[in-house]
């Protein structure tokens, strides 16, 4: 069996950026607001609704290049936890889906801390329109799906595929 989990992990990416593109499409007008509350916090009164049209401008021209970022990004660092991972499982002998649910963890970590590391007004607005539970969203789907491709199951065939010819 082999233990190589960087595909696992560009997979278990892949998943995430879907997840959180969708995400970001449903919450579109929250996250409009959370912006605009964010740049009124950071910007000195008389330029702040010059500064929320330049900003919303901005969002709307990024909103079509989201998915390809969202998509390729989290693939790229779903790969780079899968190499984590893949060290992991060389250095400790344990079932693959423990390795997984350690380097989903780290992943969420790494990911996260910084955000809640914010000067805590900007941090509690930000969960004024955003709970923590949809902050955690892209941790929690790359572990889940990480660990899902860890256990037993039909896709292991896939990712195990033999040669035809030796």
């Amino acid at each position: 069996m082999t233990r190589n989990f960087t595909l696992r992990g560009a997979v278990a990416g892949l998943v995430t950026g879907i997840v959180v593109t969708a995400y970001t499409y449903i919450k579109w007008n929250t996250i409009e607001k959370l912006v605009i509350e964010l740049v009124k916090i950071q910007v000195p009164g008389e330029t702040v609704q010059e500064a929320i049209a330049k900003t919303l401008a901005t969002l709307e021209f990024t909103k079509p290049l989201i998915p390809i970022y969202n998509i390729v990004a989290m693939t790229v660092v779903g790969a780079l936890f899968g190499l984590l991972a893949t060290y992991l499982a060389t250095k400790i002998e344990t079932r693959d889906y423990v390795i997984a649910i350690a380097t989903g963890l780290t992943y969420t970590a790494l990911t996260t801390a910084p955000a809640l590391t914010l000067n805590p007004q900007i941090l509690s607005t930000v969960l004024k329109y955003i709970p923590l539970q949809e902050v955690l969203l892209p941790g929690i789907t790359y572990t889940t799906t990480l660990t899902i491709l860890s256990t037993r199951g039909p896709w292991r065939e896939i990712e195990e595929v033999k040669p035809k010819i030796y």
